[in-house]
């Protein structure tokens, strides 16, 4: 009998991707906050809940859950203080004091690479700011559920938000804009294919058996391991493409304290049996 696992954001670009891998090994549930606007995943099955408690009330005593992957999030800078503080902190809490009070194996948390211990990076302030509360609010929340923190690097694929870096320069790429002003590119960041990272989620899943009952959180951090420039990663896909636009790098400044350069430390998760598999060139094709 296939386990059951709550997917939060199970509508978003990694909820409906994680949704769709880990269906057929597992009876998938989603937790939305608006059950109509289900695009990603219209042409599939998955019992829906909404966020609200009572709404995750009857979700938790009607089903025997083994795993909860939050992975619904706000980060867009118009949204309200109100809703990003319901959606990245109010709901992980709930769901991880469900998780311990129903007996959930594990709760695994969506984090990002921008979340690092005393950066001044503006960009996404409350975003990231939200990120590191949340955190620290479910590691304060005492039981058996298994917290287990997944931190993701820069995450790619189809049917991503319009407005994300890499999908917003491949439409353009694609549609041949005149030009693209850019920072001067040397920042780096590691691309991480989102098939690669559906497949991390699978491994800590299937090694939730092996872990040590004493432990009660562990992180890992979901990328290649290796960076490349943005310049570079802008270039090769315009090469790929075969693009006529024209790249102005340095038309526009560096963000307010950039960070020049982030990689995964992947160790842990490789220690499991993961493996990356898709390199850009293949993952840059997949858009194009």
């Amino acid at each position: 009998m296939k386990k059951t696992i709550v997917i939060t954001g199970i509508n978003g670009f990694l909820g409906s991707h994680l949704a769709s891998f880990l269906n057929q090994d597992y009876q998938v549930i989603g937790l939305v906050r608006d059950i109509l606007n289900n695009f990603r995943i219209v042409d599939c099955n998955y019992p829906l809940f909404t966020s609200d408690s009572k709404s995750i009330t009857n979700l938790f005593n009607r089903f025997e859950i083994y795993a909860v992957i939050h992975t619904a999030t706000v980060y867009k800078p118009k949204v309200s203080i109100e809703e990003l503080l319901q959606t990245n902190i109010l709901l992980p809490t709930l769901l991880y004091e469900k998780a311990n009070q129903y007996n959930v194996k594990a709760f695994i948390n969506t984090d990002t690479f921008f979340n690092i211990e005393n950066s001044k990076y503006d960009y996404l302030n409350s975003y990231t700011l939200s990120k590191q509360n949340c955190l620290s609010w479910l590691k304060s929340i005492r039981g058996n559920c298994k917290l287990i923190n997944m931190k993701l690097h820069h995450m790619y694929g189809p049917n991503d938000a319009e407005n994300k870096f890499v999908t917003d320069i491949i439409n353009k790429l694609k549609g041949n804009q005149n030009k693209i002003a850019l920072t001067p590119g040397q920042q780096k960041r590691d691309f991480i294919f989102i098939s690669d990272v559906c497949e991390a989620y699978k491994v800590v899943l299937e090694s939730l058996l092996n872990f040590s009952e004493d432990f009660n959180f562990i992180e890992y951090e979901v990328g290649t391991g290796n960076s490349i420039s943005i310049s570079d990663f802008v270039q090769k896909a315009k090469e790929l493409s075969r693009s006529t636009t024209n790249l102005e790098f340095g038309a526009l400044p560096y963000r307010e304290n950039e960070i020049m350069d982030a990689k995964a430390n992947n160790k842990e998760l490789l220690q499991l049996g993961w493996v990356p598999k898709t390199n850009l060139n293949s993952g840059i094709l997949c858009l194009l």
